[in-house]
């Protein structure tokens, strides 16, 4: 067992997908899973929805890395730019209620998460998706020429 492997294993008792199979307390036919899955499902939702985000992975793709997002966290890969505090600016409050509604969720299941931080979301969502300019601020630049 090398060093990574005693840390995760401190850290986190078992490895994702053995603690993904685990039916919830009380629930004998509901998994932890399950919960992931309508998390991903409500987070997938909510970037679809938006006309300036697209997402360049299937629903089953971003589920899956998600999942690790909510378990093990999140390092993002972009630095602060234009672009970046744009999306932070735009998107933080939005992002913040859809994930207090998921943890809320995950709360009422007493799905205990060991690593909740909506900026691992944010983080995530944002270096997931690509970020366009809406036609409705073009069509309302248009109007002063």
């Amino acid at each position: 067992m090398n060093c990574v492997d005693c840390i995760l294993s401190y850290k986190y008792k078992e490895p994702l997908n053995v603690w993904a199979q685990k039916p919830l307390k009380y629930e004998t036919d509901i998994f932890v899973k399950d919960i992931l899955n309508e998390i991903s499902q409500r987070v997938y939702a909510w970037i679809t929805t938006r006309d300036d985000l697209e997402i360049g992975l299937s629903y089953e793709s971003f589920r899956d890395q998600y999942s690790k997002v909510l378990y093990y966290g999140y390092k993002t890969k972009k630095y602060s730019d234009t672009v970046t505090d744009y999306f932070d600016i735009k998107y933080l409050e939005e992002i913040g209620e859809l994930y207090n509604e998921c943890m809320s969720l995950a709360t009422h299941y007493q799905l205990d998460l060991p690593d909740k931080n909506m900026m691992d979301t944010l983080e995530y969502i944002r270096d997931t998706v690509s970020l366009y300019e809406s036609e409705e601020e073009d069509i309302a630049d248009d109007e002063f020429y």
